[in-house]
């Protein structure tokens, strides 16, 4: 019965929809029961219910409780009603700095192919900002969301609002992460493997003594510390109890402070979770007059102009920046239009980005 890639709320509503526009369930009469529905498509009450929702957000129909769902359909308002732009709303923790503008930019090219409007927020990683931008986009009626997570690692206090979204028909993929308290759409790049293969690189060189310096309050970090501890793993190698550093959004700024508590000479080489805490690390030893890479060496995640711009460049794992931007907004277009495929989710393959901040280790080092 149901299309192949087709969800199958989704599937009902259009079909649904065809019956009403056809005539065959008129102005102001009631189309059937969710029981009767049910039991016509052989699928869940909740399908249904879901269905349902997406003809009341295109009003198709409008529901009375205790009495029914009546067709509201009119052809003159429908013609309108189409006429509107579509409108998708971009839920980012950052907007202006590091790699978010090159995502931004994949989001708005594509868009802009299809004629969509693009409306942003951003919530600095903090969950009354990311309440504060789900309502915003709700009460701005956008057709789709393109959301990146706020401490993903943690259960988020803003699930009744994804879960509105969900009520109400409006389709929304994650950007980079997703939350643990219910499944959904994702595009990101693989961390887990990002991680290992940073460390990897490293152990390939020589060193077996690496410091790591991780973000712990979302996925992504998390990923990648995993990913750090299945290379010693691997390589049947293990490190001491102070190789992992790690922090919150709140001290990201304060990474030189903790690396005054270690004693770095007993490592060859470190980790970092991204190029904003690699350029940290970067300045910390060039104050202290430790040399990149001839004492220590760095790499790091996300291969943004960051690390470029530093001397020497620093070695980064990649990101797909302006590529994850283009394939979300892609995923959410056709979301919109019903043209989904279900648990989607996309994972880039990462890879070394080799620069000049890693020394090749002999038996003298």
């Amino acid at each position: 019965m149901f299309e192949d890639g087709v969800v199958k709320y989704v599937y009902i509503a259009n079909n649904l929809k065809k019956q009403i526009e056809d005539g065959e369930y008129k102005y102001g009469e009631t189309i059937p029961s969710e029981n009767e529905l049910t039991k016509l498509y052989d699928v869940s009450r909740h399908t249904i219910r879901e269905a349902i929702s997406l003809l009341v957000k295109d009003r198709y129909v409008r529901k009375e409780k205790g009495s029914g769902t009546y067709v509201c359909f009119d052809a003159a308002d429908m013609s309108l009603q189409n006429e509107k732009p579509l409108l998708v709303g971009v839920i980012t923790t950052y907007l202006s700095d590091y790699i978010f503008p090159s995502i931004i930019r994949g989001i708005e090219k594509e868009l802009n192919k299809e004629n969509i409007g693009l409306l942003i927020a951003s919530t600095h990683n903090n969950y009354e900002d990311e309440e504060n931008a789900l309502r915003k986009m709700i009460s701005n009626n956008v057709d789709g969301l393109i959301i990146e997570p706020t401490k993903s690692s943690y259960f988020n206090p803003n699930t009744n609002l994804y879960l509105d979204l969900n009520a109400k028909g409006i389709p929304f993929v994650m950007l980079n992460s997703t939350y643990s308290e219910f499944d959904t759409n994702s595009v990101g790049s693989n961390d887990e493997r990002a991680g290992f293969i940073a460390t990897e690189y490293l152990i390939k060189k020589g060193h077996s003594k690496i410091l790591a310096i991780m973000k712990i309050d979302d996925k992504q970090g998390k990923y990648r510390l995993k990913g750090y501890v299945r290379a010693f793993a691997d390589h049947q190698l293990s490190f001491a109890n102070d190789a992992i550093v790690t922090y919150e959004t709140e001290d990201k700024f304060d990474i030189q402070a903790k690396l005054e508590a270690i004693d770095l000479s007993q490592y060859t080489a470190v980790i970092c979770y991204n190029d904003e805490v690699a350029l940290q690390v970067g300045n910390y030893f060039n104050a202290k007059g430790i040399r990149i890479p001839e004492d220590i060496s760095i790499v790091s995640h996300d291969d943004s102009i960051l690390s470029d711009n530093f001397i020497p460049p620093i070695t980064s794992v990649s990101h797909p920046k302006e590529r994850l931007g283009i394939e979300a907004a892609r995923w959410i277009v056709a979301a919109i239009r019903g043209q989904v495929k279900e648990s989607n989710q996309m994972l880039f393959a990462p890879h070394i980005v080799e620069k000049a901040s890693v020394k090749q280790l002999t038996d003298n080092d």
